[in-house]
């Protein structure tokens, strides 16, 4: 995806011309710390938990939570 949007591909110029992309690399890394994929260190997938609010259990989702809510919310400011 990455390559691809900055490729001189004409569609990814338009796409990066009209649209702010933001990228997660990584939203387990201490689960792949310890050789899991898809799940935290504690074996948790977090796929599955994204609708958990807990910032003790899952403090990456809330993080991540936290930055789209923000950058939603600019980007409604901005638009007013």
């Amino acid at each position: 995806m990455i390559n691809f949007l900055l490729s001189d591909n004409p569609i990814a110029k338009i796409l990066r011309d009209n649209i702010t992309f933001k990228f997660i690399p990584m939203l387990n890394p201490d689960g792949v710390f310890v050789g899991n994929y898809r799940t935290c260190i504690l074996g948790q997938d977090l796929n599955r938990c994204w609708q958990e609010k807990s910032i003790h259990a899952y403090p990456t989702l809330a993080a991540v939570k936290s930055v789209t809510e923000t950058l939603s919310s600019e980007k409604v400011n901005q638009s007013m």
